[in-house]
């Protein structure tokens, strides 16, 4: 589940999530407060009808949410795929290169006789 979270260039399918982009919402409007001198954005602040604004902007926000997805997702070592930081993948991996190579040097041995 982790791994739709993540952005394709990571490795995941870059969906984003309905909870995390109304969370971003939230921390961008808690932001627009905190640093608003409007006298009834001051008074909303005050009141403290929003929760705090933690001090991330939106760049820092995204980077964390991904992160804790992918942490998450790398813990679960064989969820839909092999994860490439395992070292069983590398066993794999090079296992699979050299059945790929035997069984292509077969192929075109059998088509040169």
């Amino acid at each position: 589940m982790d791994r739709l979270y993540i952005p394709r260039k990571h490795g995941g399918t870059g969906l984003v999530s309905i909870q995390e982009s109304v969370y971003m919402e939230e921390q961008c409007l808690c932001r627009y407060i905190h640093v608003s001198e409007e006298e009834l954005l001051a008074a909303t602040r005050r009141e403290n009808i929003l929760n705090d604004w933690n001090g991330e902007d939106n760049r820092q926000l995204k980077h964390r949410l991904m992160q804790e997805h992918r942490e998450k997702w790398m813990t679960k070592l064989l969820h839909g795929q092999f994860v490439t930081n395992s070292p069983v993948t590398d066993r794999v991996r090079v296992k699979l290169i050299y059945f790929i190579v035997s069984l292509l040097k077969n192929r075109i041995d059998d088509k040169c006789h």
